[in-house]
């Protein structure tokens, strides 16, 4: 898969990445969400910058909240494949780019025609 990475801190202009990650697979109570849409705010500026208060090592992937849908799920896991969700994750660790691997929040209804 490809996505947008930060290896060394900066502007996002200038930090900023597109390259080749190595997918992820969920793990127990997790799943893998294909990202459709990513809120850029200016917590994730700081984060490239390495001024927000949780300073991840690079590489990482920035971008806290993001849609999508979920495409593999993990043991214990509370949405399904096909569910479409939000996301808001945390820094611990970093996460991975345009399939995070996360905990969603609730399912997003959708149109049903």
């Amino acid at each position: 898969m490809f996505g947008w990475q930060v290896h060394e801190l900066g502007d996002p202009a200038d930090a900023l990445v597109w390259g080749e990650i190595p997918d992820p697979e969920p793990g127990p109570g997790q799943v893998l969400v294909r990202v459709h849409a990513v809120a850029c705010n200016f917590p994730d500026i700081l984060l490239c910058q390495g001024r927000y208060q949780e300073k991840p090592e690079p590489p990482f992937t920035p971008g806290m909240e993001i849609a999508g849908e979920v495409v593999a799920a993990g043991e214990g896991a509370v949405a399904r494949v096909g569910d479409r969700v939000l996301g808001c994750r945390r820094w611990v660790g970093a996460a991975t780019p345009s399939w995070p691997c996360s905990t969603p929040t609730p399912r997003c209804p959708g149109p049903t025609a």
